[in-house]
């Protein structure tokens, strides 16, 4: 993975293009005004928002705002160098044609209704996830024991399958309650992170990095490593991760256990016995 911050200054667009790297943006400073154009469909980008810009989809981005706007980049550069397939292509125009109609959207495929008469499109495509929803939905939560390792910890799951954001790259969010601590653990993945709020610390291998508001670290995989909120209130992260490509290739392993995806889902109250 590679992590970088990317600034537009008032008016500025960035031209329209396309690669073979997937790619995402997590605004930190955005506006009504600062948009991200997806083969053709405007994403608005407000403080925190996530926004995909997959594989091989067209984008450009466009600040119409009176301040300059800062957001975070993440992209699977690495692999794809690897492999030896990094392909770019630039449109030769500063912005790509929109879309003329809403119903065109491929973003509203993946709500609640979606057409009977269209084959599904599972990814690469473009889609928005406002903070004030994923911020609510961790709320909704905050009550629940959560990982051990984590705290609460959400992933912005594809809208169509469930599963991780993009085929290389997952986004987490989580939250760590005032004063928490979580277990060590390690696992054969990496991952970056931007702190949303709160302070505290992640130890890895024995190395304190203390983080607050708006600091950015790494946790390089198979380091051994935990988190602690020291902070008054809680502390808010958002991450990504490449465990979907280690998974893919069956090299995604934990210690001292297996913890995504292990425990059942609430039952329904009617079942619990009461004793």
């Amino acid at each position: 993975m590679n992590m970088g911050m990317q600034m537009l200054k008032p008016g500025e667009i960035a031209w329209a293009h396309r690669h073979t790297m997937a790619a995402l943006r997590f605004a930190i400073q955005g506006g009504p005004g600062l948009v991200t154009v997806v083969d053709g469909e405007p994403c608005q980008m407000d403080d925190y928002d996530l926004v995909l810009t997959p594989r091989w989809t067209w984008h450009d981005h466009h600040n119409g705002t009176t301040e300059n706007v800062v957001w975070l980049d993440v992209l699977d550069i690495g692999l794809v160098l690897g492999l030896n397939v990094p392909f770019y292509e630039s449109l030769g125009e500063m912005r790509q044609p929109e879309r003329l109609s809403p119903g065109e959207h491929l973003a509203d495929r993946g709500g609640l209704v979606r057409p009977v008469w269209e084959q599904t499109k599972a990814t690469n495509f473009p889609f928005r996830y406002p903070w004030r929803d994923v911020e609510q939905q961790l709320r909704r939560m905050a009550d629940v024991p959560g990982s051990p390792y984590d705290g609460v910890v959400l992933r912005y799951a594809n809208p169509v399958t469930g599963g991780s954001t993009m085929p290389t790259l997952d986004c987490w969010v989580q939250m760590l309650r005032p004063g928490q601590q979580t277990a060590a653990h390690q696992h054969t993945s990496s991952a970056v992170y931007f702190v949303v709020r709160g302070e505290g610390t992640t130890v890895v291998d024995g190395v304190e990095l203390q983080w607050g508001p708006h600091d950015s670290f790494v946790v390089p995989n198979w380091s051994t490593h935990h988190f602690v909120n020291s902070g008054a209130g809680e502390a808010v992260l958002f991450s990504v991760n490449d465990i979907p490509t280690y998974r893919a290739l069956d090299l995604y392993h934990e210690k001292p256990e297996l913890s995504l995806g292990v425990q059942p889902v609430p039952p329904a109250p009617a079942n619990v016995r009461v004793r």
